[in-house]
C-alpha cells in the first residue's frame, strides 16, 4: 500500500509540472469529444427515428446522451494525460542530460512549456556562415520557426525539437550576468517574444523565443529576468567586496 500511494503521489506531482494552460487544453478537448460523440448519436437516431417514423428514438437518442458524454470525455482524457505527463518527464530527463554535459551548474527546473524559436542574424555574413554548417535535413531551414520544448533551469536555458531520432538540442545558453534578454518585435513570432542573446556553448547565436501558451511563458519571462537579476547583484557585491579589501 505504501508504494501504491507513492506512486500517486509521483504521477500527481508529475501531472503538477504540466503546464495549466496544457491542462486546461486537455479539458477542453475532452470535453469536445464528449459533445461531438453526443450531437453524432443524437443525429443518428433522429434519422433512424425520421426513417422509421418513431418519435421514441429520438427520444431514446437525447436520454443515452446523458452516458455517452461521460464515456467518450472520460475516455479522452485517459487517453491525453498520461501521454501529456511522459512527454514532460522525457523532456526533464533529456534536458538534464545535455545539461550534465555541457556543466550546466544548477540543474534546479524551474519551468518546462512548449515554445516557439526562430534564429536571427546581425549580419549576412552570420547567416552566411550558419548555411554553411547547417546539418543536412528536412527540417533545417534558416530564418524559418520552430516548435520546441523550453526548459528552463536555475543556471541555464535549453531548447529541444522533436525529431525522428529523437529529442534534438537547439539552443543551450547559460545563465549569467552577461545574459541579454530584450523584447521581440518579429511579426513572425507570438507576442512577447524574447530575444536571447547565448551565453556558454551558445555564445555568438541569438534566437528569438515565444509561445502560443502566454500565460507560460509570461512566468518564464518574469523568472529569466529574476534570475539574470541575481546573479547581476551577486556579481556587483562581489566586485564591492573585491574593492574594500583590496583585493
Amino acid at each position: 500500500m505504501a508504494n501504491e500511494g507513492t506512486s500517486v503521489a509521483s504521477i500527481e506531482l508529475a501531472w503538477q509540472a504540466v503546464s495549466l494552460e496544457e491542462r486546461l487544453e486537455l479539458i477542453s478537448k475532452s470535453q469536445a469529444s464528449g459533445l461531438i460523440a453526443s450531437i453524432a448519436c443524437i443525429m443518428a437516431m433522429g434519422a433512424i427515428g425520421y426513417g422509421l417514423d418513431q418519435i421514441y428514438f429520438l427520444v431514446a437518442g437525447l436520454a443515452s446522451c446523458t452516458f455517452i458524454f461521460p464515456l467518450f470525455s472520460s475516455y479522452c482524457w485517459r487517453r491525453g494525460k498520461p501521454a501529456l505527463i511522459l512527454a514532460y518527464l522525457a523532456v526533464r530527463t533529456v534536458g538534464r542530460r545535455y545539461a550534465y554535459a555541457f556543466n550546466v551548474p544548477d540543474i534546479d527546473i524551474i519551468i518546462i512549456y512548449r515554445g516557439v524559436m526562430k534564429q536571427f542574424f546581425n549580419d549576412e555574413e552570420e547567416e552566411e556562415y550558419a548555411r554553411q554548417t547547417l546539418t543536412v535535413g528536412v527540417d533545417n531551414t534558416i530564418g524559418s520557426t520552430k516548435e520546441v520544448w523550453v526548459m528552463m533551469m536555475r543556471g541555464g536555458l535549453l531548447l529541444l525539437s522533436e525529431a525522428p531520432g529523437g529529442a534534438k538540442l537547439e539552443f543551450l545558453t547559460h545563465i549569467t550576468a552577461e545574459s541579454v534578454i530584450s523584447p521581440s518585435d518579429d511579426p513572425d513570432m507570438p507576442e512577447g517574444s524574447l530575444n536571447i542573446r547565448g551565453v556558454g556553448a551558445s555564445k555568438g547565436k541569438q534566437i528569438v523565443l515565444g509561445s502560443k501558451y502566454p500565460g507560460a511563458h509570461f512566468v518564464f519571462t518574469k523568472q529569466l529576468d529574476y534570475i539574470v537579476q541575481e546573479h547581476v547583484a551577486w556579481q556587483e557585491s562581489q566586485e564591492r567586496l573585491r574593492q574594500a579589501t583590496g583585493g
